[in-house]
């Protein structure tokens, strides 16, 4: 029994145990609400959620991965690291150096490098890329919304290596990263104008924590209506049917 290593596990397991419950579960909440009945909801609580999402996913699949780390410690087993900062990376092939690293790793020994990697042509690596990610698609499920994401993951990376780029942004001539980076900063002042205004009229989704341990929900906030005070001198305008008249 080392005593360092069931300490070092167990912190591992604790934390991982953190991101997955208190943190993922929480989001799904909310994601579950907005995604279970899209047609309820207006394009800030859709892109609310798509963020929110993003950030589920992340936080449930390490942190799985870091209480089976922490599990194998304090059994003496030492599990290679699963998750680097994904959200961090600048192309789409440092995300996968990144992201679910034991999964790719796999995917590069057992696929990419047996079909040949990049030793037959650059046409072959461009393929095998494409069929590595397909399958990788197909791992996550088989459906055709996981063979299309992983379609386009391997379209993604053959283009950054057929650049020569880190990032197809990097291949882009001076002024298309001008252009990009103008479109960027007039799409995020859009969004905090459209937010502002939301909010100013008092008709915004918020995201809220509930008291009672439901943890996250997206509510609605209706207008709030303002009337004058009732009394002698200010009363409401009663209107019945027997009062309409057409014209």
């Amino acid at each position: 029994f080392d005593y360092a290593l069931a300490r070092s596990g167990l912190l591992l397991f604790g934390w991982g145990l953190f991101k997955k419950v208190v943190v993922a579960d929480r989001l799904a909440l909310c994601v579950n609400t907005v995604y279970g009945d899209v047609h309820a909801y207006t394009g800030l609580p859709l892109l609310i959620a798509t963020y929110l999402y993003a950030l589920q996913i992340y936080f449930d699949f390490s942190g799985y991965s870091k209480m089976a780390i922490g599990l194998g410690r304090m059994m003496g087993f030492e599990f290679p690291q699963n998750f680097d900062q994904p959200y961090r990376s600048q192309s789409v092939t440092e995300f996968w150096r990144r992201w679910h690293m034991t999964l790719s790793a796999w995917l590069r020994d057992y696929l990419y490098i047996p079909l040949g990697g990049n030793r037959r042509g650059a046409a072959r690596t461009y393929a095998n890329l494409g069929v590595t990610m397909l399958i990788g698609g197909l791992w996550h499920g088989a459906a055709w919304n996981f063979v299309l994401w992983g379609g386009l993951h391997g379209v993604l990376l053959a283009s950054e290596r057929l650049r020569g780029k880190r990032s197809l942004y990097a291949g882009l001539p001076a002024a298309g990263r001008r252009l990009v980076l103008r479109r960027r900063a007039e799409g995020r002042e859009r969004r905090s104008a459209e937010i502002r205004a939301v909010v100013a009229r008092g008709r915004a989704w918020h995201l809220l924590v509930h008291p009672c341990g439901r943890g996250l929900a997206v509510v609605h906030r209706p207008p709030v209506a303002h009337h004058p005070p009732v009394g002698k001198a200010h009363r409401p305008l009663q209107i019945g049917v027997e009062h309409l008249r057409v014209a």
